[in-house]
């Protein structure tokens, strides 16, 4: 495992909406955007949004935390909990592809489950999925295809989990974190679609609960999270600052450099195709509450050295904790 002496950046932080669906051909950003002064001195200036917004018909299965949406052949598809869905734009309307039967019926379950979407099928794994299939056993895993055909996968060689994360590198889905006996784990496994088969990790020198996962197009880099510690009455007693990047290739982690961020967890991270934002997430671990104290900084990570700008402050123009990453997928 080697450390490497890239360098994070800060980043400038600008007004940012969270669309739920918008005209695209009304949406445009111009190429010299208007721009007005914010009010305070020192503050970067935003540009004017512009476009319009239209309403979604509702969907026939909500979720407080839908477990994965995707952009695929021209229709938005949602899992939420243990129901798959698709809405088509020309219409306007929804439909369901799959309801996956789930093999035990709680509170807790069918739901929390990781997706992955292959570009061919749909993968779901772990939390409080549990597939009941035809002949009345139980998955943890299932694949499922555009129109509805709903396959278990074959049992991974890790317990299972809630509030781990997942990535698809083109190849296969890797699977890392979360808790269960302990927060923070620090095990994961890669499930192959094409060779119905699985592979663990070599075990991670950072854990993986409340942290952020992304894929480069090489290396799967988590970042934040908890302390593998508890606190007061099962909160968080801490949070970190550090990370580390995962090759599929050769089966190896190496640490982050140091980072400028506070440490925090339950933040958000994407990848702009040459760095890994950071941004936001809970910033000071509380025993009253888990999302007290929100950070609202940022900072960008290249996993090569890069020119870059020197540090600067994040401004928000309007003091909101929002940040926008667009994203067109064909």
């Amino acid at each position: 495992m080697e450390d490497v002496t890239v360098r994070w950046r800060r980043v400038v932080v600008g007004v940012a909406l969270v669309l739920i669906a918008c005209n695209p051909d009304a949406l445009q950003l111009e190429s010299s955007p208007r721009l007005t002064p914010t009010q305070s001195s020192g503050a970067a200036p935003a540009a004017v949004a512009v476009g319009d917004w239209s309403p979604l018909a509702p969907a026939p299965a909500g979720w407080y935390r839908p477990e994965g949406a995707f952009w695929i052949k021209d229709r938005l598809v949602v899992v939420a909990g243990s129901t798959a869905q698709t809405w088509e734009r020309e219409t306007n309307q929804w439909r369901v592809i799959a309801e996956i039967p789930q093999a035990d019926e709680c509170e807790g379950c069918g739901y929390s489950e990781v997706v992955v979407w292959t570009g061919k099928k749909l993968l779901m794994w772990g939390g409080g999925f549990s597939y009941r299939s035809p002949d009345g056993t139980a998955h943890t895993g299932v694949a499922v295809d555009l129109h509805g055909r709903v396959e278990p996968l074959p049992e991974a060689p890790i317990p299972v989990r809630w509030w781990h994360q997942a990535v698809w590198t083109g190849e296969e889905m890797i699977i890392f974190g979360g808790g269960r006996d302990s927060h923070a784990r620090k095990d994961g496994a890669a499930y192959d679609p094409s060779a119905r088969t699985w592979r663990m990790l070599r075990k991670a020198p950072v854990g993986g609960y409340a942290n952020s996962l992304i894929w480069t197009g090489q290396e799967m880099i988590t970042w934040g999270g908890i302390r593998d510690s508890k606190g007061a009455q099962g909160f968080p007693s801490g949070f970190v600052s550090k990370g580390a990047a995962y090759n599929p290739k050769s089966d190896t982690w190496r640490l982050l450099p140091p980072s400028n961020l506070d440490p925090r967890g339950w933040h958000t991270a994407v990848w702009t195709g040459e760095e890994m934002l950071v941004w936001g997430g809970v910033a000071e671990p509380r025993s009253d509450c888990y999302d007290c104290g929100y950070g609202d900084d940022a900072a960008a990570y290249g996993p090569r050295p890069t020119a870059g700008e020197p540090f600067r402050p994040v401004h928000s123009r309007d003091g909101s904790n929002t940040l926008l990453f667009g994203q067109e997928t064909r």
